[in-house]
């Protein structure tokens, strides 16, 4: 699993960008109730600011763009995109001589309209563009504007014209260091603007499902940021009943990602009406903030790489629809694409092989695909399982009393190198451990699978990336003396999600130790590819050798070395 470390810029696409700015002189009871409303929204009690704001509105006899503003952030919380828009369109009105409060208003409607958008020829885009542009007219020294305008325009497949308002921001004295990372990254691959990969989440549901990047690689995901207390999430709960009882046998998994503040409330609501899946209460706005989320409910659809294909604010009659829609386009695609990680860094001229890369399962059994990366400098030497030597084509593990005569065509990795990626997944894992922790209160639980060797054909990968043809063997503790089926799924280690299984699980004895092989197939037309996975016991650890070949052929020729397998030890 990966850490939770890319937070989305506030200024990012979906996120509220502005404030009311400076108001017209207000009456004591208007900027009374407007304090009142701006408490009750820090509560997350939209519905209560909202009657403030509204309250406020009225005293002023419907004349302050501040109370609009107001309203509009409380309506977009509860899901009235189309009170939100209104409000916007209000404050735009009464702003008078005042460009900011102009402005912001302007920004306000770009942004939500930019949220609800979901196809490039949308017309809600094209809306957004014209009140960025206009906000811009209003404030040409508005890096936000320019920002927000650059995304606006890749989303719409506009790439030189979206690449130099990014560049006027990255040029402005008010760009952040962090944004200007960021659009320096999408210049450089206006793809992710179209194309947004997830930002890193990790956390662990009430009910001990453990959620993140990694976890859910090779699903599709559907998220439902809600909340109890919000009427649109309640109405929105019958459909996702109904969503997720339609593909629960499906590689797709719905996780609810509640804002409630009482557990009481939420655990009551969940339980009231029989939302069985995965939920979690974000209680210190963590996973919120990641997502960027400030409307409710917001649905988000992850394709089995964890690209966005999916975003929607609020509910309406054909929600239901698109979001099926979204899901059984994204079920079509199988996950070959790399990772966010990976996305990221080929932006940042990382080296990455040009050679098929497969999905492969990782440490949780999931599936992922990882970039080739330098090792870290100055971690320990390997030790145990890792220390191991290669003559010609005979690898051989003492600790685990292990001898195999790998496909003469491969080329072995640095044992070092493994180790220090060992040793950063491994970091990785305990850091997310721990933080699931102090977060729950629950002691978290890790057992570390650790890759003990990697060769391919061509020298490239490092046994976290794949370049075909290749084979890897991984190891981890096995408190049991032999290794059954009925283990293997307890596991889930006869599946890799992404993958389709080809075939029965194939029993033989090797060297005297059960051993279990299972073959997969993955990748699309112009890199296709087989799997082959045998799984074994010996030295207390259970040991998985994966097999990755270009065709059939080539892959019972590198499976047929299996048999070279000899044991030393149990």
């Amino acid at each position: 699993m990966k850490r939770c470390a890319h937070l989305l810029i506030v200024v990012f696409l979906f996120a509220l960008v502005a404030q009311a700015g400076p108001r017209q002189q207000d009456s004591p009871e208007v900027t009374q109730a407007l304090a009142q409303g701006d408490a009750f929204l820090k509560q997350k009690n939209p519905l209560k600011a909202l009657q403030a704001y509204q309250k406020a509105d009225k005293e002023s006899h419907h004349t302050s763009a501040a109370c609009y503003l107001k309203m509009y952030a409380a309506h977009k919380q509860l899901g009235d995109m189309t009170s939100a828009l209104d409000d916007a369109k209000h404050a735009a009105a009464l702003a008078g001589q005042d460009k900011q409060v102009a402005a912001d208003a302007c920004m306000c409607r770009g942004v939500l309209l930019a949220g609800m958008a979901t196809k490039p020829n949308d017309k809600k885009l094209k809306e957004a563009e014209t009140d960025f542009r206009q906000a811009i007219s209003l404030q040409p020294e508005n890096a936000v504007a320019h920002f927000n305008l650059g995304m606006v325009l890749l989303r719409e497949e506009r790439d030189p014209d979206g690449i130099a308002e990014l560049q006027t921001y990255i040029s402005s004295p008010d760009a952040t260091e962090k944004t200007t990372e960021e659009a320096r990254r999408i210049i450089a691959n206006p793809i992710r603007a179209r194309e947004p990969f997830a930002p890193d989440f990790s956390f662990e549901t009430e009910q001990g499902f453990a959620v993140s990047n990694a976890a859910l690689h090779g699903t599709v995901v559907l998220l439902d940021f809600w909340g109890s207390w919000c009427p649109a999430c309640r109405e929105s709960t019958p459909m996702l009943v109904e969503i997720h009882k339609k593909y629960r046998d499906r590689e797709v998994q719905l996780v609810g990602v509640s804002s409630d503040q009482d557990e009481r409330e939420w655990m009551s609501y969940v339980a009231a009406n029989h939302m069985d899946w995965p939920d979690y209460l974000d209680s210190t706005g963590e996973v919120l903030g990641t997502f960027n989320v400030e409307s409710f409910p917001t649905f988000i659809v992850l394709d089995r790489d964890g690209v966005v294909r999916f975003r929607q604010s609020g509910v309406g009659p054909e929600s239901q629809s698109e979001i099926e829609d979204a899901i059984n386009k994204a079920l079509k695609k199988p996950a070959s694409t790399p990772s966010a990680e990976m996305a990221s860094a080929t932006s940042k001229g990382s080296t990455v092989s040009s050679e098929p890369v497969p999905a492969t399962a990782g440490p949780s059994g999931s599936v992922v695909i990882r970039e080739e990366k330098p090792a870290e400098k100055g971690t320990a030497p390997a030790t145990g399982i890792e220390m191991w030597s290669v003559s010609q084509n005979t690898y051989r593990n003492e600790a685990l009393g292990l001898t195999y005569e790998f496909p003469k065509n491969l080329r072995p990795a640095n044992p070092q190198v493994l180790h220090d990626e060992n040793e950063q997944m491994a970091a990785a894992l305990k850091a997310q451990v721990q933080t699931q922790k102090s977060a729950t209160g629950m002691p978290g639980q890790i057992i570390v699978s650790r890759t003990i060797f990697y060769a391919s054909a061509n020298g490239q990968g490092d046994g976290m990336r794949y370049s075909i043809p290749c084979a890897r063997i991984t190891a981890m503790p096995w408190p049991y003396p032999s290794l059954t089926v009925d283990a293997l799924h307890a596991m889930g280690a006869t599946g890799i999600p992404g993958l389709n299984p080809v075939g029965a699980i194939q029993y033989s004895t090797i060297g005297g130790h059960d051993t279990y092989r299972s073959d997969y197939e993955g990748g699309q037309a112009n890199a296709h590819f087989r799997m082959a996975r045998f799984q074994f016991v010996t030295g207390g650890h259970l040991v998985t050798i994966e097999m990755f070949a270009t065709s059939q052929e080539q892959l019972d020729q590198m499976a047929a070395t299996v048999q070279s397998l000899s044991f030393s030890k149990p």
